[in-house]
């Protein structure tokens, strides 16, 4: 958990493949990723606040840009950021290898 209004940040560069409501997701934000061998990723940003979704749809981004405020809406218990990398057939994947790298 973060702190209340926290901004969600974009983890690598990408372009948005959706921005809006989804079921019990809520307010969310899908950017596709193309890593160094050429392989398509997505990461998926859930959850986040009321009128805070700050990309539209084909738009790029890059990394560390805020795409939105940390949030409740959907299917929610509590603020917070649902987090998700997913494969180009939707598959859910562990993030820890795209997130940190080991010098």
């Amino acid at each position: 958990m973060g702190t209340k209004d926290s901004k969600i940040m974009s983890v690598m560069d990408g372009e948005i493949t959706f921005s809006g409501k989804q079921n019990g997701y809520g307010n969310c934000v899908e950017i596709k990723h193309t890593n160094e061998d050429g392989k398509i990723f997505y990461t998926f940003y859930a959850h986040m606040k009321e009128n805070s979704i700050q990309v539209t749809i084909s738009q790029k981004v890059a990394v560390g840009q805020v795409v939105g405020i940390q949030g409740s809406t959907g299917k929610s218990t509590g603020d917070h950021l649902h987090f998700e990398i997913r494969t180009e057939n939707g598959e859910k994947i562990d993030p820890a290898p795209y997130l940190f790298y080991e010098s």
